[in-house]
């Protein structure tokens, strides 16, 4: 049997039982058994065994712990708790870091055989003896007393003839019990004292048979022993080879270092096979050079040369050329007799100061790799066939090691590209399982869906975007149908802001699992159809315009010429009232068409005006005043919320004025039975947020913002977009260039206006003015 104990005590490891440490498998602390433990408990074995309780057992337990601590090593007799006594030999295993620092111990390890089994051929063979022994005494002690007797009786009888033979065997008998059996004596009489003498010499013989046989025993009982402390040795080689071919293949998952998962390698080949140095090499991606990686145990000069050790395996003959070549160990075990030296072999052995080592290839799946070499420079003892299969063994778990970190790192270094491309990415990129959630994100489609990395991974889409459900249709669609969707200029609503992307999503499968998901590529194409939509809207405003203005300076002179001509007849029938009626009615329509001729001129070439600083609190404030009358007789209340400190904003006030009036008028006429008339500023900063004007992009990231809201019944969704076009209105006296001429008035000062429709009811118009750098005030303001 045999087990191992760490430096408190606690057995370890045990070939029968796992769960015997005090940690039963869900982690609970189990104490130690003691002599109040049930006694089937102990005979079973798997309650928790420590050496340091367990005297009640035998006392060499606890004295088999001490002398390890001291770092000592021998042999006790013990008893199992079963009272089989045994023989147990013990050794420390030397271990002085981190929480084994305090005895310089990992613990201890034992090794032993029930002491009656490892006796009992000696045994049985020495109380054959004594068996043998004792009847032989016997024997002898009865022929002596018989012969003794016959003697006296017969001595006076007897002549001097017969006395002789008797004193012969009398000799012959105290040798034999002095320790020299195999002693006759020669009669040659045919009467009794010649049957005695046959006698006598047939029971010598056959103790010398019995004390030959034993001797026979006694031998091969030796060499079983020498054999067994020989088997010992050779398991505990065997165990510490074990050992080291686990930690090197407990390598992997606890580090993928290719120079760390080197040093691990070569420490166990020295520390485990009892090598004094070891070097590994290994050949670069192009098979072209031999380079060494890593050395353990070599002194800082020879590790400094070592590690300069790069050979090309097409035009450098040496050792190490020749193993990584031909996949061969080769073993020297004296260079000075080594007659396949090559001249650069020579040179290297002159600065490596090795005269015997040996060098292993490492393979993997036939294809190789690397060499590892090692030698016992320091000890200078031989290197025997065990180490250099041991230092193999190592060797080929070993490569394959080395081999999956090469291949852990590729991929590292391939999903660490792969990533990198997603992140800089412009486009988004994200993946959807099959049942809808998101399983991964790059840094642009978090930034398109704005929307947080924590928030969006695990979540469903169509929990995400309840706003968006037509278009996810649209993809789940084409998904299922075709195995891919593509749409461009898909409008979207994200976070209640209007964003157009194109779309394009494909399935993923793996095999024969079928479908495992999509992937979904998004690019924001918000910016780019604003700016489509902008020019062509500028270039149909600017053809509108001139025809516009072409036609009214065509219909302007004809109505001045009427005018004159009407006003100048009024004159002559002032005495006919009915006449003089209509002629100041047609006056009244040639007036309204002069206004709506000027409206149009105004629309076609707008003037620049003034640009100054101007505080747009006030401005609002001001243009309120002007239809505060109206507004409180069509009982509509003004209500304001004014941002503090708002910056001043360089613009045209007039301008700015005019396109707020005709806002606050339009608001107006759809509440005629009275409502609430609501005005915002806010200042802003956004990252985001493009605005257009006719010739250049706004650079800012700080703007103003005006809301102006009312509480009549909204702009249907299909209008909102209509509303700013030229000569579009529902009101029969409008002439539809209001809001037109309002968002000409915007886009002049680089912003931009929006309409949308409260969720309480009633409109929202907002306005966005962009703010010069030199006038951003230090307080922050709200971010968008």
């Amino acid at each position: 049997y045999a087990f191992m104990f760490d430096d408190q005590g606690w057995i370890i490891t045990h070939p029968k039982f796992w769960d015997i440490r005090g940690v039963d498998r869900n982690g609970r602390q189990v104490p130690a058994f003691t002599s109040q433990t049930p006694q089937e408990d102990i005979k079973i074995g798997r309650i928790p065994f420590n050496l340091d309780s367990a005297s009640f057992i035998h006392s060499n337990y606890p004295f088999v712990a001490k002398q390890v601590r001291n770092r000592l090593s021998g042999s006790v007799i013990t008893t199992n708790v079963g009272g089989i006594t045994k023989i147990m030999a013990y050794a420390p295993i030397l271990y002085d870091r981190g929480d084994y620092a305090k005895y310089g111990i990992f613990g201890g390890i034992t090794i032993g055989a029930e002491l009656q089994g490892f006796q009992l051929p000696a045994v049985f063979i020495g109380r054959s003896i004594r068996y043998a022994l004792g009847e032989l005494s016997k024997n002898l002690a009865w022929i002596v007393t018989g012969l003794l007797l016959i003697s006296l009786l017969v001595s006076w009888v007897l002549s001097r003839g017969i006395t002789n033979p008797v004193l012969k065997i009398m000799l012959a008998a105290r040798e034999i019990a002095f320790g020299q059996p195999g002693k006759t004596i020669e009669v040659n009489r045919s009467d009794e004292i010649g049957v005695l003498a046959t006698v006598f010499n047939f029971m010598s013989y056959e103790l010398k048979k019995s004390r030959e046989a034993l001797i026979n025993s006694y031998n091969r009982l030796k060499e079983s022993k020498i054999q067994t402390e020989n088997y010992a040795r050779d398991l505990e080689y065997q165990i510490k080879i074990f050992r080291s071919i686990q930690r090197i293949s407990n390598i992997l998952g606890s580090t993928f270092d290719m120079n760390q998962v080197i040093r691990i390698i070569l420490q166990n080949c020295v520390e485990s096979v009892g090598f004094d140095r070891a070097i590994l090499y290994l050949i670069d991606d192009q098979g072209k050079y031999l380079e060494c990686k890593e050395t353990y145990g070599f002194s800082p000069e020879g590790e400094i040369y070592a590690r300069r050790s790069k050979y090309n395996l097409q035009h450098f003959d040496c050792i190490e050329t020749r193993v990584a070549r031909l996949g061969e160990i080769i073993f020297v075990p004296d260079f000075r007799n080594y007659k396949n030296a090559t001249p650069l072999d020579k040179k290297i052995r002159k600065y490596g100061k090795s005269n015997s080592f040996v060098f292993v290839p490492l393979k993997v799946k036939e294809k190789i790799i690397g060499i590892l070499g090692a030698d016992k420079l320091r000890s200078q003892q031989e290197i025997s066939e065990q180490d250099i299969g041991s230092l193999q063994v190592l060797a080929n778990q070993a490569s394959r090691v080395i081999e999956n970190t090469r291949l852990y790192q590729e991929i590292m270094r391939q999903r660490n590209f792969v990533e990198d491309v997603l992140r800089n990415m412009i486009n988004g990129v994200l993946t959807v399982d099959k049942d809808g959630r998101i399983t991964s994100l790059n840094r642009a489609a978090r930034h398109i869906l704005n929307i947080s990395e924590q928030k969006a991974l695990s979540s469903n889409v169509w929990e995400l975007f309840p706003d968006n459900h037509e278009a996810l249709r649209a993809i789940q669609k084409g998904l299922e149908t075709r195995g891919f969707y593509h749409g461009y200029k898909i409008r979207t609503i994200i976070e209640e802001k209007e964003k157009y992307l194109n779309i394009n999503a494909s399935v993923m499968s793996r095999g024969d699992e079928g479908f495992e998901g999509s992937i979904v590529i998004i690019e924001d194409v918000t910016e780019r159809k604003h700016l489509d939509d902008h020019l062509q809207r500028m270039e149909r405003l600017a053809s509108l315009g001139r025809f516009a203005a072409g036609i009214a300076h065509e219909i302007r002179n004809p109505l001045t010429g009427v005018s004159l001509f009407l006003d100048d007849l009024h004159d002559h029938v002032a005495d006919r009232p009915e006449i003089a009626r209509l002629i100041t009615m047609a006056l009244s329509e040639i007036e309204r068409l002069e206004s709506l001729t000027q409206e149009v001129l105004n629309f076609a070439n707008p003037e620049r005006g003034n640009y100054r600083q101007t505080d747009v609190n006030k401005l609002i404030l001001s243009t309120l005043n002007f239809i505060d009358k109206q507004c409180r007789s069509m009982k509509i209340k003004i209500s304001t919320d004014l941002a503090d400190n708002l910056p001043k904003a360089n613009l045209n006030a007039n301008k700015i004025r005019q396109a707020l009036l005709n806002i606050f008028t339009n608001a107006m006429e759809v509440m005629p039975d009275g409502g609430e008339l609501k005005v915002t500023t806010r200042f802003f900063e956004s990252s985001y947020f493009y605005l257009y004007n006719q010739t250049q992009k706004s650079n800012t990231n700080h703007w103003i913002r005006i809301e102006i809201s009312d509480t009549g019944p909204g702009i249907p969704e299909n209008e909102q977009e209509k509303i700013f076009e030229p000569f579009y209105s529902k009101n029969k006296e409008g002439t539809g260039l209001g809001l037109s001429i309002t968002q000409s008035i915007v886009e002049e000062h680089n912003g931009k206006i929006e309409v949308r429709n409260n969720r309480t009811g009633g409109a929202r118009f907002s306005i966005y003015l962009p703010l010069e750098t030199q006038h951003i005030p230090e307080v922050a303001g709200e971010n968008e």
